[in-house]
This record gives structure tokens, C-alpha cells and sequence, in this order.
């Protein structure tokens, strides 16, 4: 029962339109909502009903089916999902970024490999997650070979994508971090409360637009994605086909770096763990013990 009396009253919501919807959903965005589900949608949808000025559901469902389906699906995808961020969210990944992978950037380009180092921040909403790594290459990979370094950030929510274009967020997210990273922020000229990512970080960063159940359009493979708190929302078909396309997606030696709640235990797909929620694609030969792996995946996630 809900915790108001005329919970349903003001805008009906049947099991029809509960399960239609559902089902919009689900071929929009691959997001599965579970029957416990409805009062949440109830709640989050009625909101933005009453801001469209639409008296049924099934005035929002035929808007969903009609052309202007984008437009609206960031605000679906909002409804259906909790969009918490924050920078240097899950920092064990960045240490790892500093740690490991900036090496790799030196040792590679040393060679005589001047290629781009790709990493793609996929389903990055606001875009912290991305300004987040773009400030560790800024600030440990030496300056001579931070042409070499291009951040992909995508996301559904075209808002978030402008978000992160515009690089501003509320002042009171830098003032978490370590001072070596807040003077990455300036603060804005006509408020205050606000601050922006300084060029020099904001540069490495590049948004757009992508549906990640749809055709991928990047030619080039990645080094690193990271993909966190994004398959939670997905039933298990969906995330066997994501997680084998993200390792289609990565070079060889690639790292995929997934949200702690995230687990590629039983998924058939060759990447190895080396650490809390980061894992490895295989080189090209080598031999994959899949209960060994399977094994490693619930120590390294349990």
C-alpha cells in the first residue's frame, strides 16, 4: 500500500499502462523494471506528466513511440535510474589510472607508438566520472604526451551531455577533494555556488550522444572504458551482450573498469580480474581456464 492514501487518485496509472510502459521502456533503453516498480514510476513519471500537460500514461507512452522520442528519453532515463555522482567516485579505478595505466601511456609512446591512448567513460552522465580521469592524466602524465590522451563521454540523457559540455557543477563537489585536484576548478565569475573545470582538464574530454543498445559508431578501440553503474539496470541478455561488445570495443591488453555492485561472474566473455572491479582483456594465444577465471571473479568481487 502506499504511504499516501490517494497515491493513484490524481493521475490513474493502471497495470496496463504499468506493464506498456515497462515495455517502452525496456526497448528505449534496455533498463528491466521489476514489478515492485510501479509506485517509483508512479511517483518520478507524474512529475514530469504534470510538466508536459498530460491528463494519462497513455499520453505519455504515445509521446515515447512518436518523433519526438529523444527529446524525452533523458528525462525517462532519469525517472527509471538514480543518477548519483560525484568525482573520483569508486577511486581505487583512478589509482589504477595513475598507478598502472599512465606508465603504460610513457612506456608505449617511448617505443615509438605516438597513437592515440583512447578511454571512453560510457554511460557518463553528468560527466564527473570523465573530468575525473582527464585530472589524473593532467596532473601525473607528463605534459609532452598529453596530446596522446582523448576522453570519450557518452551518455542517453542529451541534459547530462550538455552538463558536461558546460563543465560547471556546484562548488561544494570540489571542496571533497584533495587540494591537488581542486585547482583544477574555477570558480564562476557571476555565482559563486558554482565553479568550472579549467581548460587544460576540460580539453582531454569530448561528449556525445550514444544509445549504448544501439550501433556503435567508433572506428577505433580503447584502452580503457570505463563502464560503472551502468549494467545494474540491465537484465542478464542484455548485459552478456554489452559486456562482449565492450571487449570487442577494447585493444587488446585494455582495461574495463565495472562499479563495485557489478559482477561479470558466469558471463562467457574473455577478460581476466586483476583487481577490485578492473579487468583485463586477454593478449591474442593465451589460454583461458574458465573455472580458474570464474573462481577469480567471486574473490576479486565478493
Amino acid at each position: 500500500m502506499s504511504k499516501s492514501a490517494n497515491f493513484w487518485q490524481s493521475i490513474e496509472f493502471s497495470e496496463k499502462e504499468f506493464n506498456e510502459l515497462r515495455d517502452v521502456v525496456y526497448d528505449l533503453t534496455g533498463i528491466a523494471l521489476k514489478d515492485n516498480k510501479r509506485e517509483m514510476l508512479y511517483s518520478r513519471l507524474s512529475k514530469r506528466l504534470r510538466q508536459l500537460n498530460l491528463k494519462s500514461f497513455s499520453a505519455y507512452i504515445t509521446l515515447l513511440k512518436g518523433p519526438k522520442q529523444q527529446d524525452e528519453l533523458g528525462h525517462l532515463v532519469n525517472a527509471v535510474t538514480t543518477n548519483l555522482t560525484r568525482f573520483f567516485r569508486e577511486s581505487h579505478h583512478y589509482d589504477h589510472l595513475q598507478k598502472v595505466v599512465i606508465p603504460q601511456i610513457i612506456a608505449r609512446a617511448d617505443k615509438g607508438n605516438i597513437s592515440p591512448f583512447l578511454i571512453w567513460s560510457a554511460g557518463c552522465s553528468s560527466g564527473m566520472e570523465a573530468y575525473s580521469a582527464a585530472m589524473v592524466i593532467y596532473r601525473h602524465l607528463p605534459k609532452k604526451y598529453h596530446k596522446l590522451v582523448k576522453i570519450l563521454a557518452t551518455d542517453i540523457d542529451t541534459n547530462m551531455i550538455n552538463t558536461g559540455k558546460e563543465a560547471c557543477y556546484q562548488t561544494k563537489h570540489k571542496e571533497t577533494l584533495p587540494l591537488e585536484y581542486q585547482k583544477y576548478f574555477a570558480q564562476d565569475s557571476k555565482d559563486d555556488k558554482y565553479s568550472h573545470i579549467v581548460e587544460e582538464v576540460k580539453k582531454f574530454v569530448h561528449f556525445k550522444y550514444l544509445n549504448l543498445l544501439h550501433k556503435w559508431p567508433m572506428t577505433k578501440n580503447f584502452d580503457v572504458i570505463f563502464c560503472r553503474n551502468v549494467m545494474i539496470y540491465f537484465d542478464k541478455p542484455t548485459r552478456n551482450t554489452l559486456v562482449n561488445r565492450y571487449k570487442d570495443q577494447l585493444l587488446e591488453d585494455g582495461y574495463i573498469y565495472l562499479g563495485h555492485a557489478e559482477s561479470l561472474v558466469g558471463q562467457e566473455v574473455d577478460v581476466k580480474a586483476i583487481g577490485k572491479s578492473i579487468f583485463q582483456k586477454f593478449k591474442t594465444g593465451e589460454e583461458v581456464n574458465r573455472t580458474s577465471q570464474l573462481a577469480a571473479f567471486r574473490r576479486q568481487l565478493s
